[in-house]
């Protein structure tokens, strides 16, 4: 299995679209907003770039801050 299908925190699977070999825009990141900042800091220990956080991490992260930005993929 390809690492990109697992979230980078949590290690369960991320279900993202791009990784199961569908089109970003199907993606169910690309509905929601999360503050940058604080996902550049929860990636920034993440060795494999390419591997998205799961939607119970996502989630966690945005309920934590007040502000939201936009989606950062990195």
């Amino acid at each position: 299995m390809s690492s990109e299908k697992y979230c980078p925190t949590c290690n369960k699977e991320n279900h993202c679209a791009v990784a199961n070999n569908s089109t970003p825009s199907e993606c169910w990141c690309m509905n929601v907003e999360v503050p940058r900042e604080e996902i550049k800091a929860k990636l920034a220990s993440v060795k494999n770039v390419h591997q998205c956080l799961c939607r119970t991490c996502l989630t966690a992260t945005e309920a934590s801050t007040n502000k939201k930005g936009l989606f950062y993929h990195a």
